[in-house]
């Protein structure tokens, strides 16, 4: 929604549009050409009649972009922010977050789930951010796991060694509430 005070400008800005190009329309083109800054340059190449002219101005754009490409890759290799760079790049291609992968699915689904995640871990080594409701099946394929109320962290552990513990079959396996 417009501010109402702003609403007026915009039919105004139009107008304003429209009345310049009607007097660019209305006085013909005039090419009004600026003055280079740096005048010359230097010819390369020439056969016959033709010859390549480089300005210096072109030259200029060449070498600051040289420069500059350089400064960046060195930064990139020989820096702590580029091996920071690097390793969140890494991490980004590594990582995999799933958030309630099994809300709402069928159980067949669910499995089929269950056996990609593992299958991402064994074999393309990736890490996975799981977040889940269902404690069984999450823990069943967790190396490590942490269980939450409130946003607190209340045990952590293996997924094996929480899926033993009594707090945790109590509160989330067996229909109890912590």
């Amino acid at each position: 929604m417009l501010e109402p005070r702003l609403a007026p400008l915009i039919p105004a800005i139009g107008m304003s549009i429209f009345v310049k190009n009607l007097v660019q329309v209305m006085q013909g083109a005039r090419v009004k050409p600026i003055a280079p800054v740096l005048v010359g340059g230097v010819e390369l190449g020439a056969s016959g009649d033709q010859t390549i002219h480089l300005a210096w101005t072109q030259l200029l754009i060449i070498v600051v972009t040289v420069v500059l490409m350089l400064a960046f890759t060195w930064l990139i290799t020989q820096t702590t922010f580029g091996r920071r760079q690097r390793a969140c790049e890494q991490d980004r291609t590594m990582t995999a977050l799933l958030d309630e992968p099994s809300l709402g699915l069928a159980p067949l689904y669910i499995r089929k789930i269950v056996q990609i995640v593992r299958e991402l871990d064994r074999d393309a080594g990736m890490t996975i951010l799981r977040v889940e409701q269902n404690a069984n099946h999450a823990l069943r394929v967790a190396h490590r796991a942490y269980v939450l109320q409130h946003g607190e962290i209340v045990l952590a552990g293996s997924g094996a060694e929480l899926l033993a513990s009594p707090e945790v079959r109590a509160a989330y396996l067996e229909g109890g509430h912590a």
